[in-house]
């Protein structure tokens, strides 16, 4: 109202003076220079080295560090990467087990059969079992790796055996000791003087006793490159068990199978090792599985004929009724040797003997030979010849009832172990090595009869073997010559 009453010239004065004041401006704070980076010390272009891949800058405090620490996998230049892996995948040459590996997936005509694949992380059989270091390479088929089931004093060689003029195999014994010698060849150095020809093959237990040496009879057969697979398996396999040694003889299809679980034939072929006769282990019976599994799986895959099947079948019928094995076993080449002779000393008689590494044990199994039909009156001098006058008046019925006898009761004695064989009633003799002064051999060529003569101070004791068991003589000859040398006789 006021305003409204001033003159104009007043109220344009007031407009004048009544204006705002502008608002203070704030005023940015003084920009600070920064500071210079620190100088840096000048980059080392560092070589290619085992150490760093080429062309990688570092510090030198860096360097000086890691020159200090030892080179890592990760650390390889792309040359000693790719050398490194060149070299995992190759087989060493020195260890043939490497190479029976690979052999042993190659394909066969047989195996593997359609489908068979192996399994995931298997253990791909061996085939002589042979192990110089490392057990594991690379392949195709994955990670292999190898049981060391004997790690040999050398590796074997081709070099190393001969092949013997009735086409055995056995090593170069002017060569020295074997160096694959497995038993009592390798717990027993050969001792000085004349020695029989095969030397430690006679207490080795790897010798078959129709081919020789097991260890270069597979050698020969792997550089022959005849067989591949399951059929190199199986071959070497029988060879082994030829050998006694049916620990190698199943390791070998046993981890085959555990590769190739569908393969009708791995099983087939592990059932024929246990089906042998001269097979006497706790275990024996488990080819009647093995049996079942190869006709199920047979069945299934379609490339078996029904007679096939239909027989394994059969077969495993057939043994479930049979009595379960009561063998001891003990007889291992690596445990002793067990024999069957005729024994000449204070009586005279054909029993069952067994050379162990302390004594000598022999046992009364009766008056014949059953294999030859010779008697114990034959080996007895005069007074036996007379004897034998009166055999020849038994009828062919007796004669093989006697033979039946005596067969009965040298299995009887072969059941035994060595214990009981010592404390049976048919107890011979026992007699130890340290009560042994000298050992002999002669050959009667006329009758070809082996004589192992024992000297010791309670008399002369003599083991008479048949021609068809002069291997068994010239064994006992070796191993207790040997056993007297390491008591310092002759």
């Amino acid at each position: 109202a006021q305003t409204a009453a001033m003159p104009a010239a007043a109220q344009a004065a007031a407009a004048a003076t009544a204006q705002p004041i502008a608002a203070p401006v704030a005023l940015a704070p003084a920009p600070v220079p920064a500071a210079p980076p620190p100088p840096q010390p000048a980059e080392v272009r560092i070589p290619s080295t085992p150490a760093f891949p080429r062309g990688v800058r570092v510090q030198p405090a860096e360097a000086l560090e890691a020159a200090a620490r030892p080179p890592s996998s990760s650390a390889f230049s792309r040359g000693a990467i790719k050398e490194a892996l060149d070299a995992a995948a190759r087989p060493p040459s020195s260890t043939l087990l490497n190479r029976n590996a690979v052999k042993a997936l190659q394909p066969d005509t047989r195996t593997p059969q359609p489908g068979a694949q192996p399994a995931v992380g298997a253990t791909v059989p061996s085939t002589v079992l042979f192990s110089s270091g490392s057990n594991t390479a690379s392949g195709a088929s994955g990670r292999l790796s190898r049981p060391d089931s004997a790690v040999f004093r050398m590796s074997p060689r081709m070099d190393m055996f001969l092949r013997l003029p009735d086409n055995r195999w056995s090593y170069k014994n002017d060569q020295g000791r074997c160096q694959v010698s497995e038993g009592l060849a390798a717990e027993l150095p050969a001792a000085a003087g004349k020695s029989a020809a095969l030397g430690d093959c006679l207490l080795c237990s790897n010798w078959n006793k129709r081919s020789g040496c097991a260890v270069a009879l597979c050698l020969e057969m792997e550089r022959q490159n005849r067989f591949k697979g399951l059929k190199l398996l199986s071959e070497e396999a029988l060879i082994w068990a030829g050998s006694g040694r049916f620990d190698r003889a199943v390791s070998l299809l046993d981890n085959y199978i555990k590769n190739f679980p569908d393969d009708p034939e791995g099983y087939r072929e592990l059932a024929r090792v246990y089906d042998r006769p001269d097979y006497h282990g706790k275990d024996k019976r488990r080819m009647i599985v093995l049996y079942q599994r190869f006709a199920e799986l047979a069945r299934a895959n379609g490339s078996f004929s029904p007679l096939e099947i239909t027989r394994a079948e059969e077969r495993a019928v057939s043994l479930t009724t049979a009595p379960p094995e009561t063998r001891s076993g003990f007889h291992s080449a690596s445990e002793g040797i067990a024999f069957q002779c005729f024994y000449r000393a204070g009586i005279v008689c054909f029993g069952y003997g067994a050379l162990t590494p302390e004594r000598l044990i022999f046992a009364r199994a009766g008056e014949v030979d059953p294999e030859s039909g010779i008697a114990a009156s034959d080996m007895g001098g005069a007074m036996g010849r007379a004897t034998t006058i009166f055999r020849r008046f038994k009828s062919e019925q007796a004669k093989k009832d006697e033979q039946a006898s005596v067969k009965k009761e040298l299995t009887r004695l072969s059941d035994l172990p060595l214990e009981g064989l010592g404390a049976d009633s048919a107890k011979a003799l026992v007699l130890g090595y340290d009560q042994m002064n000298s050992v002999e051999m002669s050959i009667d060529s006329a009758v070809k009869i082996y004589t192992v003569t024992i000297k010791s101070p309670s008399g002369t004791h003599q083991l008479l073997f048949t021609e068809g068991s002069s291997f068994k003589a010239e064994q006992a000859y070796e191993l207790i010559r040997r056993q007297l040398a390491k008591l310092g006789k002759k």
